[in-house]
């Protein structure tokens, strides 16, 4: 059986199972395991980093705190357009009404977080951006699929990513 390690990220929800059936005769019973806690992922190692290093706007505005109250708007942005299931018009009326609900805030994480990266070391830029990237990506995936059952796909994509 391989290995695992409570620190690696790589392995860190992989388990390796065993075809018992095919080893011999089978309990009637199935055969307890005990797994073993994940790893700490890399959002939380990040965030401690941060919080170690003093990198933060204050106590409840470090950069991770940020990226997850950008994310949270963009998840709600997005969850707009799949409600909305292709009718065009109510999309972006739903979207053009949150966008202005939410302007100031989606304004003020922007200049957080511009602050919050100006007092990172440059590894730690790197690596925090590489984070917010994938963070991003994933949910620009998923819009972009949603985005794809309305006639106007690059007008939806256009107001949503104001969310973000």
């Amino acid at each position: 059986m391989s290995g695992w390690s409570y620190t690696s990220p790589e392995h860190a929800k992989v388990v390796e199972l065993v075809d018992t059936q095919g080893s011999g005769p089978c309990a009637r019973k199935g055969v307890r395991v005990r797994v073993p806690p994940f790893a700490p992922s890399r959002c939380l190692t990040l965030w401690v980093i941060l919080l170690a290093l003093g990198t933060g706007c204050s106590k409840s505005g470090t950069a991770e705190t940020i990226l997850h109250r950008n994310m949270e708007i963009f998840d709600a942005a997005i969850e707009l357009v799949a409600e909305a299931k292709g009718d065009q018009e109510l999309a972006e009326a739903k979207l053009r009404k949150f966008i202005a609900q939410n302007r100031d805030e989606i304004r003020s994480l922007r200049v957080q977080g511009t602050e919050a990266m100006k007092k990172m070391s440059e590894t730690d830029k790197k690596n925090f951006a590489e984070y917010a990237s994938k963070e991003r990506i994933k949910r620009q995936t998923k819009l972009e699929n949603l985005a794809r059952t309305y006639k106007d796909p690059i007008g939806i994509l256009s107001l949503a990513r104001l969310a973000h």
